[in-house]
């Protein structure tokens, strides 16, 4: 039944009813109820997808780039710690003003995660680089 679902509401159908018929069963229609059921509720469907404003497609591009640039600043920094991971069993490894910056921006991510703006995300990555410069 859900896939008559999904396919009634990608085929833009308007409204969907749901429908309770009477052995019990759950029924999607996209037209009137079948006699001897019981119409639960209608649901407009609308359109299946809304194309983006500009400031939307801006927006997510801007999300996108910061994505790929986190994704770059993690893989270096995970190859760096594998290299002080290796280097740590032959010796003492200095922690530097970029390492330290880095484990800052993880705790504070850490510490925010369900309330960090994609502004406050952003200048914590900002502080990073110019400590990693």
């Amino acid at each position: 039944m859900a896939a008559l679902f999904v396919h009634v509401v990608s085929a833009q159908a308007g409204e969907v009813r749901r429908c309770r018929l009477s052995d019990g069963r759950i029924q999607y229609s996209d037209g009137p109820c079948p006699n001897g059921s019981r119409e639960v509720w209608v649901r407009d469907a609308g359109p299946a997808r809304v194309p983006l404003s500009e400031v939307g497609r801006a927006s997510l591009e801007d999300t996108r780039q910061w994505q790929r640039q986190n994704r770059a600043e993690v893989s270096s920094w995970v190859s760096r710690q594998q290299a002080v991971s290796r280097a740590g069993s032959r010796g003492a490894v200095p922690v530097d003003r970029c390492a330290q910056a880095r484990s800052r921006r993880d705790r504070i991510r850490d510490r925010e995660f369900k309330t960090m703006t994609f502004d406050r995300a952003v200048e914590l990555d900002n502080q990073v680089r110019e400590q990693c410069r």
